[in-house]
Protein backbone atom coordinates (compact mmCIF):
# COMPACT_ATOMS: atom_id res chain seq x y z
CA UNK A 1 0.00 0.00 0.00
CA UNK A 2 1.49 3.40 -0.92
CA UNK A 3 2.26 5.85 1.87
CA UNK A 4 1.09 9.45 1.91
CA UNK A 5 3.93 11.81 2.81
CA UNK A 6 3.57 15.27 4.34
CA UNK A 7 6.32 17.75 5.03
CA UNK A 8 6.57 19.91 8.11
CA UNK A 9 9.48 21.99 9.36
CA UNK A 10 11.91 20.42 6.94
CA UNK A 11 11.17 16.84 8.09
CA UNK A 12 8.94 14.21 6.58
CA UNK A 13 5.73 13.06 8.22
CA UNK A 14 5.11 9.49 7.06
CA UNK A 15 2.33 6.96 7.65
CA UNK A 16 4.53 3.98 8.50
CA UNK A 17 4.18 0.67 6.66
CA UNK A 18 7.49 -0.50 8.06
CA UNK A 19 10.19 0.88 10.32
CA UNK A 20 11.47 4.08 8.76
CA UNK A 21 13.50 7.16 9.55
CA UNK A 22 13.99 9.39 12.54
CA UNK A 23 14.40 13.15 12.80
CA UNK A 24 17.05 13.72 15.46
CA UNK A 25 18.81 11.37 17.85
CA UNK A 26 17.56 9.25 20.68
CA UNK A 27 17.75 10.40 24.24
CA UNK A 28 19.79 7.45 25.38
CA UNK A 29 20.24 8.53 28.98
CA UNK A 30 16.78 7.36 30.00
CA UNK A 31 17.00 4.00 28.29
CA UNK A 32 18.22 1.91 31.19
CA UNK A 33 15.86 -0.65 32.69
CA UNK A 34 13.94 0.28 35.77
CA UNK A 35 15.09 -1.75 38.75
CA UNK A 36 12.77 -4.04 40.62
CA UNK A 37 12.23 -1.99 43.73
CA UNK A 38 10.71 1.33 44.59
CA UNK A 39 14.01 2.44 46.14
CA UNK A 40 17.58 2.24 45.05
CA UNK A 41 19.02 -0.28 47.48
CA UNK A 42 16.54 -3.15 47.55
CA UNK A 43 16.97 -5.15 44.37
CA UNK A 44 19.66 -7.36 45.81
CA UNK A 45 20.13 -6.38 49.42
CA UNK A 46 16.56 -6.64 50.72
CA UNK A 47 17.21 -3.69 53.01
CA UNK A 48 14.52 -1.24 54.11
CA UNK A 49 14.64 0.54 50.75
CA UNK A 50 12.34 -2.26 49.53
CA UNK A 51 8.68 -1.68 50.37
CA UNK A 52 8.27 -5.45 50.83
CA UNK A 53 11.08 -5.86 53.35
CA UNK A 54 9.96 -7.37 56.62
CA UNK A 55 11.32 -4.54 58.74
CA UNK A 56 9.37 -1.84 56.95
CA UNK A 57 5.85 -0.73 57.87
CA UNK A 58 4.69 -2.34 54.63
CA UNK A 59 5.36 -5.83 55.96
CA UNK A 60 3.33 -8.00 58.26
CA UNK A 61 5.89 -7.67 61.02
CA UNK A 62 4.30 -4.53 62.40
CA UNK A 63 1.57 -5.03 64.93
CA UNK A 64 -1.26 -2.54 65.32
CA UNK A 65 -2.60 -3.62 68.72
CA UNK A 66 -6.05 -4.38 67.32
CA UNK A 67 -8.12 -7.52 67.94
CA UNK A 68 -7.16 -10.82 66.27
CA UNK A 69 -8.37 -11.22 62.71
CA UNK A 70 -11.67 -12.83 61.90
CA UNK A 71 -11.95 -15.36 59.10
CA UNK A 72 -12.26 -13.91 55.63
CA UNK A 73 -15.19 -15.19 53.61
CA UNK A 74 -14.16 -16.55 50.20
CA UNK A 75 -15.81 -14.93 47.18
CA UNK A 76 -16.90 -16.75 44.07
CA UNK A 77 -14.73 -16.11 41.02
CA UNK A 78 -16.31 -14.07 38.21
CA UNK A 79 -15.20 -14.22 34.59
CA UNK A 80 -13.20 -11.30 33.20
CA UNK A 81 -13.25 -12.42 29.58
CA UNK A 82 -13.21 -9.52 27.18
CA UNK A 83 -16.72 -8.79 25.88
CA UNK A 84 -17.36 -7.03 22.59
CA UNK A 85 -19.09 -3.66 22.10
CA UNK A 86 -22.77 -3.75 22.88
CA UNK A 87 -22.45 -5.58 26.19
CA UNK A 88 -21.77 -4.70 29.77
CA UNK A 89 -18.42 -6.17 30.76
CA UNK A 90 -16.70 -6.93 34.06
CA UNK A 91 -14.91 -3.58 33.94
CA UNK A 92 -18.21 -1.76 33.86
CA UNK A 93 -18.30 -0.53 30.26
CA UNK A 94 -21.75 0.40 28.99
CA UNK A 95 -22.97 1.57 25.58
CA UNK A 96 -24.92 4.82 25.80
CA UNK A 97 -26.19 7.07 23.02
CA UNK A 98 -25.52 10.76 23.64
CA UNK A 99 -28.24 12.87 21.97
CA UNK A 100 -26.19 16.06 22.43
CA UNK A 101 -23.65 15.11 19.78
CA UNK A 102 -23.83 17.17 16.58
CA UNK A 103 -24.43 13.99 14.56
CA UNK A 104 -27.44 12.35 16.15
CA UNK A 105 -26.61 9.08 14.43
CA UNK A 106 -23.31 8.84 16.31
CA UNK A 107 -23.11 7.50 19.82
CA UNK A 108 -20.70 8.14 22.64
CA UNK A 109 -19.70 5.11 24.62
CA UNK A 110 -19.27 6.36 28.14
CA UNK A 111 -17.06 3.66 29.44
CA UNK A 112 -17.70 3.65 33.13
CA UNK A 113 -19.91 2.02 35.71
CA UNK A 114 -19.15 0.66 39.16
CA UNK A 115 -18.26 -3.01 39.31
CA UNK A 116 -21.36 -5.17 39.66
CA UNK A 117 -20.15 -6.53 42.99
CA UNK A 118 -19.96 -2.99 44.44
CA UNK A 119 -23.72 -3.05 44.94
CA UNK A 120 -23.16 -4.30 48.47
CA UNK A 121 -24.13 -1.57 50.95
CA UNK A 122 -27.47 -2.64 52.33
CA UNK A 123 -28.73 -4.37 55.40
CA UNK A 124 -26.24 -3.28 58.03
CA UNK A 125 -25.90 -0.68 60.76
CA UNK A 126 -24.85 2.96 60.31
CA UNK A 127 -22.31 3.74 63.03
CA UNK A 128 -20.38 6.87 64.02
CA UNK A 129 -17.12 7.20 65.89
CA UNK A 130 -14.36 9.72 66.52
CA UNK A 131 -10.62 9.70 67.27
CA UNK A 132 -11.16 8.48 70.83
CA UNK A 133 -13.44 5.49 70.25
CA UNK A 134 -13.16 4.39 66.63
CA UNK A 135 -10.76 1.52 67.37
CA UNK A 136 -13.34 -0.05 69.69
CA UNK A 137 -15.99 0.17 66.98
CA UNK A 138 -13.70 -1.34 64.32
CA UNK A 139 -13.60 -4.60 66.23
CA UNK A 140 -17.41 -4.89 66.22
CA UNK A 141 -18.08 -4.36 62.50
CA UNK A 142 -20.20 -6.96 60.73
CA UNK A 143 -21.05 -7.49 57.04
CA UNK A 144 -23.19 -4.65 55.75
CA UNK A 145 -22.10 -2.13 58.42
CA UNK A 146 -21.02 1.42 57.58
CA UNK A 147 -18.69 3.25 59.96
CA UNK A 148 -18.65 7.04 59.55
CA UNK A 149 -15.70 8.81 61.11
CA UNK A 150 -16.18 12.23 62.65
CA UNK A 151 -13.88 15.11 61.70
CA UNK A 152 -10.59 15.11 63.55
CA UNK A 153 -7.02 13.85 63.66
CA UNK A 154 -6.60 10.09 63.94
CA UNK A 155 -3.14 9.07 65.17
CA UNK A 156 -3.54 5.32 65.74
CA UNK A 157 -4.06 4.19 62.16
CA UNK A 158 -6.94 2.29 60.59
CA UNK A 159 -6.26 -1.48 60.93
CA UNK A 160 -8.88 -3.50 59.05
CA UNK A 161 -9.32 -7.17 59.98
CA UNK A 162 -13.06 -7.64 59.67
CA UNK A 163 -14.53 -8.80 56.35
CA UNK A 164 -17.85 -8.18 54.71
CA UNK A 165 -19.41 -10.70 52.38
CA UNK A 166 -20.95 -10.73 48.89
CA UNK A 167 -23.79 -8.21 48.86
CA UNK A 168 -22.85 -6.89 52.30
CA UNK A 169 -19.60 -4.93 52.29
CA UNK A 170 -18.14 -3.16 55.29
CA UNK A 171 -17.80 0.56 54.51
CA UNK A 172 -15.57 3.06 56.31
CA UNK A 173 -15.82 6.72 55.33
CA UNK A 174 -15.80 10.26 56.65
CA UNK A 175 -19.00 11.46 58.24
CA UNK A 176 -18.61 14.85 56.56
CA UNK A 177 -17.00 14.79 53.09
CA UNK A 178 -16.27 18.50 53.47
CA UNK A 179 -14.45 18.05 56.79
CA UNK A 180 -12.78 14.69 56.51
CA UNK A 181 -11.23 12.41 59.05
CA UNK A 182 -7.44 12.77 58.77
CA UNK A 183 -5.04 9.94 59.56
CA UNK A 184 -1.51 10.89 60.54
CA UNK A 185 1.41 8.78 59.41
CA UNK A 186 3.72 6.86 61.70
CA UNK A 187 7.09 5.15 61.65
CA UNK A 188 5.52 2.13 63.36
CA UNK A 189 2.51 1.20 61.21
CA UNK A 190 0.79 1.91 57.92
CA UNK A 191 -1.97 4.48 58.13
CA UNK A 192 -4.64 2.24 56.56
CA UNK A 193 -3.62 -1.41 57.01
CA UNK A 194 -5.65 -4.28 55.51
CA UNK A 195 -4.96 -7.59 57.26
CA UNK A 196 -6.69 -10.22 55.14
CA UNK A 197 -9.98 -8.31 55.05
CA UNK A 198 -12.21 -8.61 51.98
CA UNK A 199 -15.49 -7.13 50.76
CA UNK A 200 -14.61 -3.74 52.21
CA UNK A 201 -14.78 -0.13 51.01
CA UNK A 202 -12.61 2.68 52.37
CA UNK A 203 -13.34 6.15 51.03
CA UNK A 204 -13.37 9.93 51.51
CA UNK A 205 -10.47 10.12 53.96
CA UNK A 206 -7.22 12.07 54.23
CA UNK A 207 -3.84 10.49 54.92
CA UNK A 208 -1.10 12.92 55.92
CA UNK A 209 2.09 10.87 56.02
CA UNK A 210 3.94 13.62 57.93
CA UNK A 211 7.25 12.47 56.46
CA UNK A 212 7.10 9.16 58.36
CA UNK A 213 8.01 5.73 56.96
CA UNK A 214 4.59 4.10 57.17
CA UNK A 215 2.65 3.68 53.91
CA UNK A 216 -0.64 5.40 53.20
CA UNK A 217 -2.70 2.30 52.37
CA UNK A 218 -1.30 -1.24 52.44
CA UNK A 219 -2.48 -4.81 52.49
CA UNK A 220 -0.27 -6.94 54.73
CA UNK A 221 0.37 -10.54 55.66
CA UNK A 222 1.77 -12.05 52.44
CA UNK A 223 0.27 -15.27 51.06
CA UNK A 224 -1.33 -16.22 54.37
CA UNK A 225 -3.62 -13.16 54.27
CA UNK A 226 -5.06 -12.69 50.76
CA UNK A 227 -7.52 -9.89 50.22
CA UNK A 228 -10.15 -9.36 47.55
CA UNK A 229 -13.14 -7.21 46.64
CA UNK A 230 -11.70 -4.03 48.09
CA UNK A 231 -12.51 -0.44 47.09
CA UNK A 232 -10.02 2.33 47.91
CA UNK A 233 -11.72 5.51 46.77
CA UNK A 234 -11.38 9.28 47.05
CA UNK A 235 -8.50 9.33 49.52
CA UNK A 236 -6.08 12.24 49.51
CA UNK A 237 -2.59 10.95 50.34
CA UNK A 238 0.32 13.34 50.78
CA UNK A 239 3.56 13.83 52.70
CA UNK A 240 4.59 10.19 52.10
CA UNK A 241 7.99 11.55 51.06
CA UNK A 242 10.46 10.30 53.68
CA UNK A 243 12.15 8.04 51.12
CA UNK A 244 11.58 6.60 47.67
CA UNK A 245 10.56 3.33 49.35
CA UNK A 246 7.59 4.95 51.13
CA UNK A 247 4.43 4.18 49.13
CA UNK A 248 1.02 5.80 48.86
CA UNK A 249 -0.96 2.61 48.08
CA UNK A 250 0.61 -0.84 48.27
CA UNK A 251 -0.42 -4.51 48.24
CA UNK A 252 1.78 -7.04 50.01
CA UNK A 253 -0.50 -10.05 49.84
CA UNK A 254 -2.35 -11.74 46.99
CA UNK A 255 -4.96 -9.19 45.92
CA UNK A 256 -7.74 -9.49 43.38
CA UNK A 257 -10.84 -7.51 42.47
CA UNK A 258 -9.43 -4.34 43.96
CA UNK A 259 -10.83 -1.03 42.75
CA UNK A 260 -8.48 1.93 43.28
CA UNK A 261 -10.54 4.91 42.19
CA UNK A 262 -10.47 8.68 42.35
CA UNK A 263 -7.55 9.01 44.75
CA UNK A 264 -5.02 11.81 44.79
CA UNK A 265 -1.42 10.93 45.68
CA UNK A 266 1.04 13.82 45.88
CA UNK A 267 4.79 13.91 46.48
CA UNK A 268 5.12 10.30 47.60
CA UNK A 269 8.28 8.26 47.48
CA UNK A 270 6.35 5.88 45.18
CA UNK A 271 2.73 6.43 44.22
CA UNK A 272 1.39 2.86 43.95
CA UNK A 273 3.34 -0.40 44.31
CA UNK A 274 1.06 -3.36 43.67
CA UNK A 275 2.54 -6.80 44.28
CA UNK A 276 5.84 -7.81 45.82
CA UNK A 277 9.38 -7.51 44.53
CA UNK A 278 9.83 -11.30 44.54
CA UNK A 279 6.85 -11.78 42.20
CA UNK A 280 4.91 -13.89 44.72
CA UNK A 281 2.11 -11.59 45.93
CA UNK A 282 0.18 -10.96 42.70
CA UNK A 283 -2.20 -8.12 41.96
CA UNK A 284 -4.96 -9.59 39.77
CA UNK A 285 -8.04 -8.29 37.96
CA UNK A 286 -7.68 -4.80 39.37
CA UNK A 287 -9.34 -1.58 38.28
CA UNK A 288 -7.13 1.50 38.68
CA UNK A 289 -9.12 4.50 37.50
CA UNK A 290 -9.58 8.28 37.83
CA UNK A 291 -6.51 8.66 40.06
CA UNK A 292 -4.14 11.64 40.09
CA UNK A 293 -0.54 10.71 40.90
CA UNK A 294 1.79 13.71 41.01
CA UNK A 295 5.53 14.10 41.47
CA UNK A 296 6.70 10.90 43.16
CA UNK A 297 10.41 10.36 43.65
CA UNK A 298 10.18 6.95 42.00
CA UNK A 299 7.37 5.14 40.21
CA UNK A 300 4.01 6.74 39.74
CA UNK A 301 2.82 3.14 39.77
CA UNK A 302 4.37 -0.28 39.44
CA UNK A 303 2.50 -3.57 39.15
CA UNK A 304 4.98 -6.30 39.92
CA UNK A 305 5.72 -9.35 37.81
CA UNK A 306 4.13 -12.65 38.81
CA UNK A 307 6.03 -15.91 39.07
CA UNK A 308 3.02 -18.15 39.59
CA UNK A 309 -0.61 -17.94 40.60
CA UNK A 310 -1.08 -19.09 44.22
CA UNK A 311 -3.52 -21.91 44.89
CA UNK A 312 -6.09 -19.92 46.86
CA UNK A 313 -9.88 -20.47 46.76
CA UNK A 314 -11.59 -17.94 44.49
CA UNK A 315 -8.43 -16.52 42.90
CA UNK A 316 -8.96 -15.84 39.17
CA UNK A 317 -7.26 -18.07 36.62
CA UNK A 318 -7.70 -15.61 33.71
CA UNK A 319 -8.17 -11.87 34.14
CA UNK A 320 -7.62 -8.39 32.73
CA UNK A 321 -6.34 -5.50 34.83
CA UNK A 322 -7.67 -2.11 33.69
CA UNK A 323 -5.65 1.10 34.08
CA UNK A 324 -7.83 3.93 32.81
CA UNK A 325 -8.62 7.64 33.07
CA UNK A 326 -5.66 8.41 35.34
CA UNK A 327 -3.00 11.12 35.29
CA UNK A 328 0.59 10.12 36.09
CA UNK A 329 2.94 13.11 36.09
CA UNK A 330 6.58 13.39 37.22
CA UNK A 331 7.16 17.04 36.43
CA UNK A 332 8.88 17.67 39.78
CA UNK A 333 11.08 15.87 42.32
CA UNK A 334 11.97 12.86 40.16
CA UNK A 335 14.96 10.95 41.53
CA UNK A 336 17.76 10.53 39.02
CA UNK A 337 20.68 8.21 38.33
CA UNK A 338 20.25 4.74 39.79
CA UNK A 339 16.98 5.79 41.42
CA UNK A 340 15.33 6.92 38.17
CA UNK A 341 11.96 5.24 37.56
CA UNK A 342 9.24 5.43 34.89
CA UNK A 343 5.79 6.87 35.53
CA UNK A 344 4.37 3.37 35.11
CA UNK A 345 6.07 -0.04 35.10
CA UNK A 346 4.13 -3.20 34.26
CA UNK A 347 5.64 -6.59 35.05
CA UNK A 348 4.84 -9.87 33.34
CA UNK A 349 2.17 -12.40 34.28
CA UNK A 350 2.95 -16.06 35.01
CA UNK A 351 4.81 -17.57 32.07
CA UNK A 352 2.60 -20.66 32.09
CA UNK A 353 -0.33 -22.11 33.99
CA UNK A 354 -3.12 -20.02 35.54
CA UNK A 355 -2.65 -16.34 34.75
CA UNK A 356 -0.44 -16.84 31.68
CA UNK A 357 -3.08 -15.24 29.46
CA UNK A 358 -3.79 -12.31 31.75
CA UNK A 359 -3.50 -8.89 30.21
CA UNK A 360 -3.14 -5.21 31.06
CA UNK A 361 -5.58 -2.88 29.32
CA UNK A 362 -4.23 0.67 29.56
CA UNK A 363 -6.50 3.32 28.05
CA UNK A 364 -7.74 6.88 28.44
CA UNK A 365 -4.78 8.05 30.56
CA UNK A 366 -2.52 11.09 30.43
CA UNK A 367 1.14 10.24 31.05
CA UNK A 368 3.04 13.46 31.53
CA UNK A 369 6.68 14.44 31.95
CA UNK A 370 9.60 12.37 33.14
CA UNK A 371 13.03 13.96 32.74
CA UNK A 372 14.91 10.85 33.96
CA UNK A 373 13.16 7.80 32.50
CA UNK A 374 10.28 6.66 30.27
CA UNK A 375 6.62 7.38 30.76
CA UNK A 376 5.94 3.62 30.59
CA UNK A 377 8.13 0.54 30.68
CA UNK A 378 6.34 -2.78 30.26
CA UNK A 379 6.56 -6.48 29.42
CA UNK A 380 4.13 -9.41 29.26
CA UNK A 381 0.67 -9.15 27.66
CA UNK A 382 -0.73 -5.68 27.24
CA UNK A 383 -2.75 -3.33 25.09
CA UNK A 384 -2.08 0.42 25.19
CA UNK A 385 -4.69 2.52 23.40
CA UNK A 386 -6.39 5.91 23.53
CA UNK A 387 -3.66 7.34 25.77
CA UNK A 388 -1.83 10.67 25.63
CA UNK A 389 1.95 10.53 26.14
CA UNK A 390 3.52 13.95 26.69
CA UNK A 391 7.16 14.20 27.73
CA UNK A 392 8.83 17.53 26.99
CA UNK A 393 12.07 16.31 28.60
CA UNK A 394 12.51 12.70 27.61
CA UNK A 395 11.20 9.44 26.18
CA UNK A 396 7.76 7.90 25.84
CA UNK A 397 7.07 4.16 25.98
CA UNK A 398 9.58 1.31 26.08
CA UNK A 399 8.27 -2.24 25.73
CA UNK A 400 11.22 -4.47 26.61
CA UNK A 401 12.35 -7.47 28.66
CA UNK A 402 12.67 -6.82 32.37
CA UNK A 403 11.98 -9.93 34.45
CA UNK A 404 10.72 -11.80 31.39
CA UNK A 405 9.70 -10.87 27.81
CA UNK A 406 7.07 -8.80 26.07
CA UNK A 407 4.52 -11.30 24.76
CA UNK A 408 1.28 -10.23 23.08
CA UNK A 409 1.56 -6.44 22.76
CA UNK A 410 -0.74 -4.03 20.92
CA UNK A 411 -0.04 -0.29 20.93
CA UNK A 412 -2.61 1.60 18.88
CA UNK A 413 -4.53 4.87 18.64
CA UNK A 414 -2.28 6.75 21.06
CA UNK A 415 -0.82 10.24 20.64
CA UNK A 416 2.84 10.75 21.56
CA UNK A 417 4.64 14.09 21.87
CA UNK A 418 8.09 13.47 23.34
CA UNK A 419 11.43 15.22 23.04
CA UNK A 420 13.15 11.81 23.11
CA UNK A 421 12.08 8.59 21.43
CA UNK A 422 8.31 8.22 21.44
CA UNK A 423 7.97 4.42 21.26
CA UNK A 424 10.26 1.43 21.21
CA UNK A 425 9.28 -2.24 21.18
CA UNK A 426 12.21 -4.64 21.52
CA UNK A 427 13.09 -8.15 22.69
CA UNK A 428 9.62 -9.61 22.32
CA UNK A 429 8.80 -13.30 22.53
CA UNK A 430 8.97 -14.57 18.92
CA UNK A 431 6.02 -16.89 19.56
CA UNK A 432 3.79 -13.87 20.20
CA UNK A 433 2.99 -10.72 18.22
CA UNK A 434 4.06 -7.20 19.13
CA UNK A 435 2.41 -4.48 17.03
CA UNK A 436 2.10 -0.70 16.92
CA UNK A 437 -0.51 0.78 14.57
CA UNK A 438 -2.61 3.91 14.06
CA UNK A 439 -0.59 5.95 16.52
CA UNK A 440 0.42 9.59 16.08
CA UNK A 441 4.08 9.65 17.13
CA UNK A 442 6.10 12.87 17.35
CA UNK A 443 9.50 12.23 18.90
CA UNK A 444 13.23 12.11 18.27
CA UNK A 445 13.01 9.45 16.85
CA UNK A 446 9.32 8.61 16.69
CA UNK A 447 9.29 4.81 16.70
CA UNK A 448 11.40 1.67 16.71
CA UNK A 449 9.69 -1.71 16.54
CA UNK A 450 9.04 -4.85 14.53
CA UNK A 451 5.52 -4.15 13.21
CA UNK A 452 4.60 -0.49 12.86
CA UNK A 453 2.03 -0.24 10.06
CA UNK A 454 -0.41 2.64 9.79
CA UNK A 455 1.26 5.10 12.15
CA UNK A 456 1.76 8.80 11.46
CA UNK A 457 5.20 9.94 12.57
CA UNK A 458 7.29 13.06 12.76
CA UNK A 459 9.89 14.82 14.84
CA UNK A 460 8.97 16.38 18.16
CA UNK A 461 8.73 19.86 16.66
CA UNK A 462 6.45 18.63 13.85
CA UNK A 463 3.67 18.12 16.37
CA UNK A 464 3.00 21.87 16.19
CA UNK A 465 1.84 21.53 12.60
CA UNK A 466 -0.20 18.36 13.08
CA UNK A 467 -1.85 18.94 16.49
CA UNK A 468 -3.75 21.89 17.91
CA UNK A 469 -1.52 22.91 20.82
CA UNK A 470 0.88 20.07 21.64
CA UNK A 471 3.63 21.97 23.45
CA UNK A 472 1.46 23.79 25.97
CA UNK A 473 1.52 22.64 29.56
CA UNK A 474 -1.37 20.64 31.01
CA UNK A 475 -3.87 23.11 32.35
CA UNK A 476 -2.44 25.87 30.15
CA UNK A 477 -3.95 24.98 26.80
CA UNK A 478 -2.55 21.51 26.02
CA UNK A 479 -4.62 20.14 23.14
CA UNK A 480 -3.60 17.02 21.22
CA UNK A 481 -6.54 16.87 18.83
CA UNK A 482 -5.44 16.80 15.18
CA UNK A 483 -5.47 19.71 12.77
CA UNK A 484 -7.70 18.99 9.80
CA UNK A 485 -7.06 15.64 8.12
CA UNK A 486 -3.32 15.61 8.73
CA UNK A 487 -3.51 12.43 10.81
CA UNK A 488 -5.51 10.50 8.24
CA UNK A 489 -3.99 7.14 7.36
CA UNK A 490 -4.94 4.76 4.56
CA UNK A 491 -4.04 1.73 6.64
CA UNK A 492 -6.96 -0.67 7.00
CA UNK A 493 -8.62 -0.13 10.37
CA UNK A 494 -9.41 -3.84 10.56
CA UNK A 495 -5.86 -4.28 11.83
CA UNK A 496 -6.89 -2.55 15.07
CA UNK A 497 -7.51 -5.22 17.73
CA UNK A 498 -11.16 -5.88 18.47
CA UNK A 499 -10.90 -5.45 22.21
CA UNK A 500 -12.67 -3.39 24.82
CA UNK A 501 -13.01 0.29 23.81
CA UNK A 502 -10.80 -0.05 20.72
CA UNK A 503 -13.34 1.58 18.42
CA UNK A 504 -13.93 4.65 20.58
CA UNK A 505 -11.45 7.47 21.12
CA UNK A 506 -9.87 9.15 24.15
CA UNK A 507 -12.95 11.35 24.56
CA UNK A 508 -15.41 8.45 24.23
CA UNK A 509 -16.46 9.19 20.65
CA UNK A 510 -16.83 6.53 17.98
CA UNK A 511 -14.10 6.27 15.40
CA UNK A 512 -15.33 6.94 11.87
CA UNK A 513 -12.65 6.50 9.26
CA UNK A 514 -8.96 5.99 9.82
CA UNK A 515 -7.42 8.78 11.88
CA UNK A 516 -4.21 7.99 13.72
CA UNK A 517 -3.80 8.99 17.33
CA UNK A 518 -6.00 9.12 20.41
CA UNK A 519 -8.74 11.35 18.95
CA UNK A 520 -11.25 10.38 16.28
CA UNK A 521 -11.00 13.74 14.52
CA UNK A 522 -10.23 17.45 14.85
CA UNK A 523 -13.60 18.56 16.16
CA UNK A 524 -14.51 15.99 18.79
CA UNK A 525 -15.39 17.82 22.01
CA UNK A 526 -13.18 17.20 25.01
CA UNK A 527 -15.13 15.76 27.93
CA UNK A 528 -12.67 17.39 30.37
CA UNK A 529 -9.69 19.76 30.05
CA UNK A 530 -6.21 18.25 29.77
CA UNK A 531 -4.64 19.15 33.10
CA UNK A 532 -2.54 17.42 35.74
CA UNK A 533 -5.81 16.34 37.34
CA UNK A 534 -7.62 13.15 36.44
CA UNK A 535 -11.21 13.57 35.30
CA UNK A 536 -13.80 13.36 38.06
CA UNK A 537 -15.40 10.04 38.82
CA UNK A 538 -18.74 10.00 36.97
CA UNK A 539 -21.81 10.67 39.06
CA UNK A 540 -23.65 7.84 37.31
CA UNK A 541 -22.89 4.97 34.94
CA UNK A 542 -24.38 6.82 31.98
CA UNK A 543 -22.30 9.99 31.61
CA UNK A 544 -19.11 11.45 33.11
Amino acid sequence: MPSRTLRFSGCVLVPLLALVWACGGDNGSADSAATDSAGSDSRTSGQPGDPSHGSSPGSSAHADASAPPTASRAAPSRSADDPRPGTTDPAGATDVTDPTLPDSSASTRWTWAPQAWEDCEEGGRILEAGPDDYRDVLNTLEPGDTLRLRPGIYTRGLPLRRSGEPGACIVIESLDPEDRATFHGSNSFNSIAIHGASWIKVRRLIVDGRGQRGFGVASQGLTEMPTHHVVIEDIHIFNQHEAQSVVGISTKSPAWDWVIRGNRIENAGTGLYLGNSDGRQPFIRGIVEFNTVLDPLGYGMQIKHQIERPDIPGIPARADTHIRYNVFSKANRAASGGNARPNLLLGHFPVDGPGADDRYLVYGNLFHDNPVHHLIQAEGNLALFNNLFVNPRGNGVHIRPHNHLPRTVDVFHNTFVTSGRALRIAGGDPDHTQRASHNALFGNPPVDGPDTAGNITGAHDDATDALRNPHAAPGDGLDLRPRGDLLHTDEDSSTVPDILEAHFDFAGHPRQGTVAGAFAGPDVPLPWPLTREAPPVPASPTAP
